[in-house]
């Protein structure tokens, strides 16, 4: 727990291994400094770049294991950092095929859930709510984490179901994937850029499936994310304002969760992390829409379509388009309800009134009496 130490450690070996010129430890020591070590305290986008060295250096250099190790942990980082959906799903193909080349079945294992993920956000799968698809069988590959006794690989499972539940606002079956992940031993092995999402969307679920206001659940997880946020607020900061917005909705304080889910989206944008700056605006859509804003509601659709399809998450982008037509539309009959027709005064102010009309003539006691029916019209020659 101690990350100041394993931050200092980690830029004393890089400071060795340059000095020595030890490039057979290349791979070894990039996927701990950059994969989990400096994840902790600075940008992750950065750090993909200098887990493909890693990965190529160790291809160079014979040491396939790590090698591999660095190809799933910059799979796995470019999920949770933002990045292009296809640009994640074209770069992990590519390690799977060179994992199955190389026989390096346990790295497989880390690497199908993030992939399939990617797939079904992406629309290359028949039922996105489930991860099943080109990538990997959720049960088949659960069973065999669970007969080889691998947790970090059933907690990796756990995982991943839990964010893709949430994105698609599953939240029943998200709040039972919850409890089964929620004290898993393996969780302190997860890095930094998984550990963030993890505490993300656990406090998520959880503040949504409170009762009564009673968010101390979320709380314990919104909790590690400020001690978290202390240490790189580029990468937490956001998650810091999600969560919190998430609880204040649960305790019915609309306009508290209003700015928070304002604060995320900021941050979010600031670290390009389209997917979670969505994700944020959606549910203050959600919100806004809640309580009767829903020229502002559509506003924010309209932006959390944007901020999706950056990400490249079609899936969400076709998901959005009913919810979107249908409060434009709603929106556009309001406009267009017809006013009742002016009546025209009788006379205009600084004007006179002239009289049209037609004649009658009527009869009584011999007498002739001449009727005339006439309208006023105004007369225009003032007006203006």
């Amino acid at each position: 727990g101690d990350i100041k130490l394993g931050i200092r450690l980690a830029k004393l070996s890089l400071k060795l291994m340059e000095k020595y010129q030890s490039r057979e430890w290349s791979s070894r020591v990039y996927v701990s400094v950059y994969g989990f070590c400096l994840s902790w305290t600075e940008p992750w986008r950065p750090l993909l770049k200098k887990l493909l060295v890693g990965h190529r250096l160790g291809l160079a250099g014979g040491d396939i294991e790590f090698s591999m190790l660095c190809a799933a942990t910059h799979s796995s980082m470019s999920v949770h950092s933002g990045v292009n959906l296809e640009e994640v799903c074209s770069d992990s193909e590519a390690f799977l095929k060179m994992m199955s080349t190389y026989k390096q079945s346990n790295m497989m294992q880390f690497l199908r859930p993030n992939l399939q993920f990617a797939f079904n956000l992406s629309g290359r799968c028949q039922d996105p709510l489930v991860l099943n698809g080109e990538a990997m069988n959720f049960n088949e590959l659960l069973q065999q984490a669970v007969e080889e006794k691998n947790g970090t690989v059933e907690a990796v499972l756990y995982f991943i179901q839990l964010v893709l539940e949430s994105y698609m606002l599953q939240y029943d079956s998200a709040a039972k994937t919850a409890i089964k992940l929620g004290d898993h031993p393996s969780l302190n092995s997860f890095s930094p850029f998984a550990t963030g999402p993890l505490c993300l969307h656990m406090g998520i679920v959880l503040a949504i499936n409170s009762k009564n206001g009673k968010v101390s659940k979320a709380n314990k997880w919104l909790k590690k994310l400020k001690v978290f946020a202390k240490h790189s607020s580029t990468s937490f900061m956001n998650k810091v304002h999600f969560v919190d917005a998430e609880m204040d909705v649960a305790k019915e304080k609309y306009d508290r969760a209003a700015i928070k889910y304002e604060r995320s989206i900021e941050c979010a944008s600031l670290a390009g992390f389209w997917h979670e700056m969505g994700f944020a605006s959606e549910r203050y859509a959600m919100l806004l829409q809640r309580i009767g804003k829903k020229e502002e509601s559509l506003q924010r659709l309209e932006k959390t379509v944007h901020a999706y399809e950056k990400w490249g998450a079609k899936t969400k982008v076709q998901m959005l388009q009913p919810s979107l037509q249908n409060l434009s539309h709603e929106l556009n009959q309001k406009q267009q309800v017809p006013h009742p027709p002016l009546e025209i005064p009788p006379k205009w102010k600084g004007g006179r009134t002239t009289s049209t009309g037609s004649k009658s003539t009527s009869s009584h006691n011999g007498q002739t009496t001449i009727t005339s029916t006439t309208a006023p019209t105004a007369d225009t020659s003032e007006m203006g």
